[in-house]
């Protein structure tokens, strides 16, 4: 059995890794009101809501990869999206490389899931293969 304490949302700006061996790349940076239901999310990775597809679907193929995933949690209590977007776009930017965010969206009704999938897995090879 195994037993934890009910967390606390958070509001927060989050950089997703994948890491390896003591190295670490960063593959997604977000922002939410609530931290805890948007990794459920990317957990589901629904079709309908193509940046949970994508970075759920990485997470899983990463995973594959015998890569962990780990999240940073850069700024907390932040509780105005205008705050969580700025600080969001300033960590794109320190972080200064390829990251899942670059990625285009995809409207559900039109796309194709493994079409989709595939695009994600490409975009993973390329830019974070190097663990």
């Amino acid at each position: 059995m195994f037993t934890f304490n009910f967390p606390n949302d958070i509001s927060a700006v989050y950089i997703i890794y994948s890491a390896k061996d003591n190295r670490k790349i960063p593959i997604y940076v977000g922002e939410s009101s609530s931290l805890w239901g948007r990794i459920g999310d990317y957990c589901r990775a629904s079709f309908k809501s193509s940046t949970d597809f994508k970075v759920g679907e990485a997470i899983k193929y990463l995973r594959e990869r015998r890569q962990n995933i780990i999240v940073d949690i850069r700024h907390k209590d932040i509780h105005t999206k205008k705050e969580r977007k700025e600080k969001e776009g300033a960590t794109i930017k320190e972080i200064g490389r390829h990251l899942l965010n670059e990625l285009k969206g995809y409207n559900y009704k039109n796309a194709h899931i493994e079409e989709q999938r595939k695009r994600v897995k490409e975009f993973c090879d390329l830019y974070f293969n190097s663990l």
